[in-house]
C-alpha cells in the first residue's frame, strides 16, 4: 500500500472496536491518534466499564452492550482449572496439529470466552455502525463482533494485534482452518456469510520476535500508552543506582489472585539486596497487600496504576508476567527483562524474549525466591541483553509509525 504524494485521502469514518480490558484497547489508542491527527472522524466502541479510559485517552467513546466483571467469565468457562492444567505440563499453544487433548480443550475455553463478550456487543455495534456508517472498521484480534459489522456493512476491517509472537485464530476450530459453529452463528444472525479473512492483520510484534503464522502480516510501530497521570518529582530526577519495575499486569492479577502478591513478595525478596532502586507498579487490589514493604525496605517505591510509558525510561530492567504490551514498552524504553509466565500464551512469549536475547523467562510454577534470584544474576551480569535490547529497540523504530499505516489504510479504502 504505498502511500501517494500527490493523491488528496478525504476524511474518513473509522470505527475502532476493543475487547473489554485496558490491556487490549490501550495499544490501539497510537493508531486511533494517527487516523484522528489526520483529519479522520474515529470512534471507539467498547464496553460501558470502558467509557472513562476511552474518554481519558482523547477519543470519542461508544459504550456497546454490556460490562463483564472478567472474573466471573474466567469462572463460567472454567479457564483457571485448564491454566493450572498447562502451567503444569508446560503446554506451548502454537498450532492446531501442536494441540493435545488439554491443549485444545483450552482453546476451545478461549474461544467460548470471546464469544460471550462478542455476543454480548454485536446487537449494540451493529446498530450504531448502521447509524453512523463508518468507511473502515478496526477491531481487537479476539473482538469478533467488530469482524461481523464490517461484514454487516460491507466495508473494509483490520484485525489488530498488540504484541504476541502468533496470530491467534480463535474463530476456528482448535485454531484450525474451520470457521468455528460459534463464529457463524455471529453473522448468520444478521444474514451475511461469515468474514474469517480481515482486509489487514495489523501485528506490533517486531519481526523477530514472530512466529511463523499463515497470514500476510502489516507490520505496525508499538507506540506505548497506559493512560495518563501527573509525574511524581522523583521519577525524572537520576536515582544513582539502577532503577528496577516490578510490574504483575491487571489481566494476570484477575485469573491468578492471590498468587500474584506472593510472587511480587518474592521478587522483592530478591531485589532487596541489590543495590537498586525497586518501583512496584501494580493494580490497586494488589497496592493495599504490598503497602508495608515500602516501610520495610527504603529503596521501594509503590505506584498504583501507574502508567508503565511513563516509568519505564528511567528503568534498566523489568520484571513482568510475561504480557505482550509490558514487554515491548521495556524494549522501547530499553529496558532487558525477567519474564515469569503463568498461562501458555504468555509462556509462548517469555520464549520469545529468551530466543531473542532481550532477557530471562522463569515458569510461574518454579519462580521461587531462590529461582527468581538465580535469573536475575544472569540478567544483572551479562551486558549482552542491553545490547540484544538496543538491536531489538532499532528494529522495532524500523516498523512503520502508527502514522504510516494510518495513511496507507486510508489510501487503500
Amino acid at each position: 500500500m504505498p502511500a501517494s504524494a500527490d493523491r488528496k485521502v478525504e476524511a474518513l469514518r473509522v470505527l475502532f472496536v476493543t475487547y473489554p480490558w485496558l490491556s487490549h484497547y490501550y495499544p490501539m489508542v497510537p493508531l486511533a491518534w494517527a487516523f484522528r491527527a489526520a483529519g479522520h472522524e474515529v470512534r471507539i466502541a467498547g464496553a460501558p466499564g470502558l467509557v472513562d479510559p476511552i474518554l481519558e485517552s482523547g477519543m470519542h467513546a461508544v459504550p456497546v452492550g454490556t460490562d463483564f466483571e472478567s472474573a466471573q467469565v474466567i469462572q463460567k468457562n472454567r479457564l483457571s482449572e485448564s491454566y493450572t492444567e498447562n502451567d503444569d505440563r508446560n503446554v506451548r499453544i502454537t498450532d492446531h496439529e501442536s494441540l493435545d487433548p488439554t491443549g485444545r480443550a483450552l482453546v476451545r475455553k478461549l474461544s467460548a470466552v470471546a464469544f460471550t463478550i462478542a455476543e454480548a456487543m454485536v446487537d449494540d455495534l451493529v446498530a450504531f455502525a448502521r447509524s453512523w456508517k463508518p468507511e473502515l472498521i478496526v477491531y481487537d484480534g479476539v473482538t469478533y463482533a467488530g469482524a461481523v459489522a464490517a461484514a454487516v456493512l460491507g466495508v473494509p476491517c483490520a484485525s489488530f494485534h498488540w504484541g504476541d509472537p502468533m496470530i491467534y485464530r480463535l474463530e476456528n476450530i482448535d485454531l484450525g482452518t474451520e470457521p468455528s459453529p460459534e463464529f457463524e452463528r455471529l453473522f448468520a444472525r444478521y444474514g451475511v456469510e461469515p468474514r474469517d479473512e480481515p482486509d489487514w492483520w495489523l501485528d506490533t510484534c517486531p519481526p523477530s520476535m514472530c512466529l511463523d503464522t499463515q497470514v500476510s502480516r502489516t507490520s505496525l510501530r508499538f507506540v506505548p500508552y497506559n493512560g495518563t497521570t501527573s509525574i511524581p518529582d522523583w521519577l525524572d530526577i537520576e536515582p544513582g543506582r539502577p532503577r528496577v519495575c516490578v510490574t504483575w499486569g491487571l489481566s494476570t492479577a484477575r485469573t491468578s489472585g492471590p498468587e500474584s502478591v506472593r510472587t511480587v513478595r518474592d521478587i522483592v525478596e530478591s531485589l532487596a539486596g541489590r543495590d537498586v532502586e525497586i518501583v512496584l507498579a501494580v493494580a490497586k487490589t494488589e497496592a493495599a497487600q504490598l503497602a508495608d514493604l515500602e516501610a520495610q525496605w527504603p529503596r521501594i517505591r509503590v505506584l498504583t496504576s501507574f502508567p508503565l510509558h511513563v516509568l519505564l525510561p528511567g528503568c534498566t530492567t523489568v520484571v513482568h508476567h510475561s504480557g505482550g504490551a509490558t514487554a515491548l514498552a521495556a524494549v522501547t524504553a530499553g529496558a532487558n527483562q525477567l519474564a515469569i509466565s503463568a498461562r501458555p500464551l504468555p509462556m509462548l512469549l517469555g520464549d520469545r524474549i529468551a530466543a531473542t536475547g532481550i532477557g530471562r523467562h522463569l515458569l510461574h510454577r518454579d519462580a521461587d525466591a531462590e529461582a527468581i534470584t538465580r535469573e536475575l544474576d544472569e540478567l544483572f551480569g551479562d551486558p549482552a541483553y542491553h545490547k540484544a535490547t538496543e538491536h531489538l529497540g532499532d528494529e522495532m523504530r524500523a516498523q512503520p509509525s502508527p502514522a504510516e499505516v494510518a495513511t496507507r489504510l486510508a489510501e487503500a479504502v
